[in-house]
């Protein structure tokens, strides 16, 4: 039978305890690392968001028939350009400097199609649906979020016989 003395172990304590610590100091760091990601990954969906609601905002806010047919040039009579609208406004974050606009393209008329009730030829009144695509921009100066937004809708009125000018 072996007796062992005090001091045979010549510090494996130690060496196995600090290698328990540097284990678990890699593991807390890499931790914070990925809850560091996962917050800027947060803040980006936040932002992007909220370039969203500012692009659709913008569109509704001219999407009616009275501020698409007053902010459609009359003249030329065929191919009307683009008209654009800024659309800055306050919102909820003071921190957060969006800027917001909308554009109204004329993109001609077009009959009604057949079995629409307003399509029915009984009067000397024809109806065309006049097609408008509104175009929403927003953006967010203090970083890189643009949102880009087109709907694409029409409003019925009489036949004009204007062209459009659009792809």
């Amino acid at each position: 039978m072996t007796v062992r003395r005090a001091g045979s172990q010549r510090g494996s304590a130690l060496l196995v305890s600090l290698l328990l610590l540097v284990a678990i100091t890699i593991i807390g760091l890499s931790s914070l690392s990925g809850t560091a990601t996962n917050e800027v990954i947060a803040a980006n969906m936040q932002q992007k968001s909220i370039g969203f609601q500012a692009s659709e905002s913008s569109i509704k806010s001219v999407w009616n028939m009275t501020d698409l047919l007053n902010n459609t040039p009359a003249t030329p009579l065929n191919d009307p350009p683009v008209v654009s609208l800024d659309r800055n406004t306050e919102y909820d974050q003071a921190k957060v400097d969006v800027e917001g606009s909308v554009s109204i393209q004329y993109c001609g008329e077009d009959l009604l199609p057949v079995g629409n009730s307003l399509s029915a030829d009984e009067s000397a009144l024809k109806l065309a649906a006049q097609i408008f695509d509104v175009h929403g921009i927003a953006s967010i100066a203090s970083t890189n979020v643009q949102t880009d937004h087109l709907q694409r809708g029409y409003v019925v009125r009489p036949v004009s016989g204007r062209t459009g000018n659009c792809p």
